[in-house]
């Protein structure tokens, strides 16, 4: 479902060397729940470089003849007889022990089975710098950080906090000119950030020069094109805009990390020199659609941090700029002869009002007139009611609203899923007369851009006129080098990764549900509630992560509950909720 363009739809071959030719298959390995979860390779005087081993798994495992090696064909480090890791357990292996370096500089490492016939885990990582260890967190999780101290043989330590951090990025511009894309950077903390040297790399190249210091609650805006960028926003100046990157940021994603010089120690000739290495300080992968919305993607909308402490790697760390107060109105009119109608037997007795892509706008004052006539539109204005109005289609979200920069005054609020058309992808409706063929009319109406596709079209029934408007959009979309839109002090626990079992259940078989939940902040808790259609009735279940019924491991980050069995045919909805240590709630997961 991911295509096969995405990493995510691919994955290593159970056994070494593939299986080309015949089918993969898939094999229960009883070391499978191993992971290498934190080493250390760059350690201060008088502490020792360390790969440690967690056991993810509700059984215990027998290392016995396992391997553990930087390169794939050596023998490496080979686990002794009788080793043991229980279930939760650590197993940490020293570098006098190994047998190999474990070069700061950054390698592979690999953990082998016994009969080496297949890889249990493996890790790439970089350049790491004095004192730092990385690894997972919480244990066992897919993401590699560096973690604020080294815990060999215990559990993992929470992340560093990144000196800097991505906060903004404008990807995809509505205007489809890559040369008007950016990305921001800010500091969070209370101590300048010199960032000479700095890096942005994978999508995009550009090193930050010599002398760039980044103030504490400051911004810095790196541009693809830094007089394109100082022209469209004028409040940037020689201090907060950067540029000009090479490269461009992909439309339909991109990897993008910020990366920092630090002095490593590499041996040349079986002599030790100190190097400088590129480490990575943040590194994520935005995406387009779903969690990670809509508008950035050539909506007009940049992509904001919501909350500077959040994890960039999760969704609901982000959101679409909110543009919805920055478009001037636009006049839409046409006057001409109603002639060339598509069918000649539909009379001219009904306006609609067609978004030509998906978005949203505001509408008011619309008009159809013959000559120096009255206005056929009946309820023009949206005073009171929304009456003679019919959304239809994909455009059948659209309602009456309030002009967000006029609250007294009221409007129609359209929006369209997808592109309108001549058939039923509309906001329709009936005038209080037709309007004949050879007729001279008018339409017209007031149109202000919300978010989206920013085309709209006034038409007759018919198609014998109609009045098309290119909207008015944001002149400065996003918010470079200001707080941005969206931002807010507590965003609450991140959710994803949730799952359910059996995806079908059978009569009155119970459901065991799971979700990934993490917060800076820490977990106070986690629920779900749920209702058989078609009661109303709410019921709540609790999600734990403390090991006990359904949850397989404490502290993974993973919280699991059980929905109770139901009969035959019941249709059950249920939707998940946490709160952090600070009483924040997290954003709803819903199926």
């Amino acid at each position: 479902s991911y295509g096969e363009g995405s990493w995510r739809a691919w994955s290593s071959s159970e056994v070494v060397g593939g299986s080309p030719g015949r089918p993969g298959g898939f094999r229960v390995d009883p070391l499978g729940s191993v992971t290498i979860n934190e080493w250390r390779t760059h350690s201060p005087l008088g502490e020792a470089d360390f790969v440690e081993l967690f056991n993810c798994g509700p059984g215990s495992v027998d290392l016995s003849g396992a391997g553990l090696t930087d390169v794939v064909g050596d023998n490496g480090f080979r686990f002794p007889p009788g080793t043991v890791l229980p279930p939760g357990g650590f197993h940490v292996v020293y570098e006098e022990q190994l047998g190999f370096t474990l070069r700061s500089s950054g390698e592979h490492l690999v953990l082998f089975n016994p009969s080496r016939s297949r890889v249990i885990d493996s890790v790439k990582y970089g350049p790491q710098g004095l004192g730092i260890s990385s690894g997972r967190f919480p244990d066992g999780q897919p993401e590699i950080q560096h973690l604020t101290h080294a815990t060999p043989g215990s559990q993992n330590s929470p992340p560093t906090p990144a000196p800097v951090i991505i906060n903004e990025l404008m990807f995809h511009p509505l205007s489809g000119d890559d040369n008007e894309e950016y990305i921001e950077l800010f500091n969070p903390g209370a101590h300048a950030v010199d960032l000479s040297g700095w890096k942005l790399t994978k999508g995009i190249t550009f090193t930050f020069p010599l002398g760039t210091t980044l103030a504490p609650g400051g911004y810095v805006v790196v541009a693809k094109d830094r007089t394109r960028l100082q022209a469209k926003y004028p409040h940037l100046n020689s201090t907060t805009l950067l540029g000009d990157y090479g490269g461009v940021l992909g439309d339909d994603g991109d990897r993008i990390a910020l990366v920092r010089p630090v002095a490593i120690v590499v041996e040349v000739g079986g002599i030790s020199m100190n190097q400088l290495a590129d480490a990575v300080v943040e590194e994520f992968e935005y995406q387009t659609g779903g969690a990670w919305g809509t508008w950035a993607d050539r909506g007009g909308s940049s992509l904001e941090r919501v909350d500077v402490r959040a994890d960039a790697r999760r969704p609901s760390s982000w959101a679409d700029s909110d543009e919805s107060e920055k478009a001037p109105w636009t006049l839409v009119e046409f006057t001409g002869v109603l002639d060339h109608a598509a069918r000649s037997s539909d009379p001219a007795d009904a306006l609609d009002l067609v978004l030509l892509g998906e978005g949203e706008c505001l509408v008011d004052d619309v008009e159809a007139r013959v000559g120096a006539g009255a206005n056929l539109v009946r309820n023009p204005d949206f005073a009171t009611s929304f009456a003679f109005w019919s959304p239809q289609g994909n455009h059948v979200r659209s309602a009456r609203s309030t002009d967000p920069t006029d609250p007294g005054s009221t409007v129609l609020h359209l929006r369209a899923s997808s592109q309108g058309d001549t058939g039923a992808n509309r906001i329709r409706s009936n005038l209080g007369s037709v309007i004949n063929k050879g007729d001279t009319a008018t339409l017209r109406a007031r149109v202000r851009w919300l978010k989206g596709w920013p085309e709209v079209v006034l038409r007759l029934r018919g198609n014998g006129l109609e009045a098309y408007g290119r909207l008015h959009v944001s002149s400065q979309p996003g918010s470079p080098g200001l707080r941005n839109s969206r931002a807010v002090l507590n965003a609450g626990p991140s959710l994803d990764q949730l799952s359910h079992w059996p995806v079908l259940p059978r009569a009155d078989e119970p459901i065991q549900v799971s979700v990934r939940v993490g917060d800076p902040d820490g977990i106070d808790a986690v629920g779900l509630r749920y209702r058989v259609d078609p009661s109303q009735v709410l019921l709540e279940v609790p999600l734990r992560d403390d090991g006990q019924g359904p949850d397989r491991f404490a502290g993974d980050g993973r919280f699991s509950g059980q929905i109770p069995g139901q009969a035959r045919n019941a249709m059950v909805a249920f939707w998940i909720e946490a709160t952090d240590a600070a009483a924040s709630p997290g954003v709803s997961l819903c199926t």
